[in-house]
């Protein structure tokens, strides 16, 4: 794709979605495959494992499509490393655009594009296979904790943000480093998933000892009120790490910008 290389965009020119098109335009042919193929991916995934649990299949075949849906979340948290093109970097930076607009199309490409074609074919086969079966408690761990409405939104929205935490990461990694770009996209977004889970694990220690062991002890006997108490634990845990997730999330944007920025200058 022919795509000019000049810097013919004046400083004082305004923000302009055109160019932020452009920019999306040059980067096509590099995330065409991507737009593609997840989700293509996503839907099979998809199709898989709720039919699995539709009709009660084995316990290895759910195994094993368990272990492609993990395989598919990796698929989103190392997405942003098709960013990394080995020679285009000079390109990028002569590109006939502002760094405001390039950093615009690559972060709502990363946030909401990527977002979009890993998890909305998984969210159609949960529809199609709750219509089909109509009984969504099949599909759905939000059911079997009897969560209210608005839990489940806070839920959905706290699971969202954490996902966001490694494919950020991998995106400020990938722009950060200058070589070996997608072995360190992969690394830091290794190394953000080990960080939450540790946050997440520090908290719910601290709360089941500042509330008492014996509170919880039904949970490990299955008692009457199990579930309940489950519900109980996990609610200011998904808080906590859902409001470590969004600072998290929104400071390594900035920095994404900052450092697309440089690379102009």
């Amino acid at each position: 794709m022919e795509t000019t290389i000049s810097h013919n965009t004046p400083a004082t020119d305004r923000f302009s979605w055109k160019r932020v098109a452009m920019v999306g335009r040059y980067y096509y042919p590099t995330l065409r495959l991507q737009i593609i193929l997840y989700p293509l991916i996503s839907l099979a995934v998809g199709i898989a494992t709720y039919s699995t649990k539709l009709w009660n299949y084995s316990a290895l075949i759910e195994a094993f499509y368990g272990i492609l849906s993990v395989a598919l979340s990796f698929m989103y948290y190392w997405a942003p490393t098709v960013f990394s093109r080995s020679n285009g970097r000079a390109i990028e930076v002569m590109l006939p655009a502002r760094s405001s607009e390039k950093s615009t199309f690559i972060v709502l490409y990363t946030i909401v594009g990527i977002s979009a074609l890993v998890y909305l074919p998984q969210f159609l086969c949960y529809i199609a296979f709750t219509l089909i079966s109509g009984d969504s408690s099949i599909f759905s761990a939000y059911d079997m904790l009897h969560l209210t409405t608005g839990e489940r939104i806070a839920a959905g929205l706290f699971s969202a943000l954490q996902a966001l935490v490694p494919i950020c990461t991998c995106l400020l990694a990938v722009f950060a480093y200058k070589k070996s770009r997608v072995a360190m996209g992969i690394l830091w977004s290794i190394v953000s998933l080990i960080g939450l889970a540790l946050v997440a694990m520090i908290y719910t220690i601290i709360y089941i000892a500042s509330n008492g062991v014996e509170r919880f002890s039904n949970i490990a006997i299955g008692g009457s009120d199990a579930i309940e108490q489950l519900v109980h634990i996990v609610s200011p845990i998904a808080y906590v790490c859902g409001a470590f997730s969004l600072t998290y999330v929104l400071a390594i944007i900035w920095f994404t910008v900052r450092t697309i920025h440089k690379t102009q200058i």
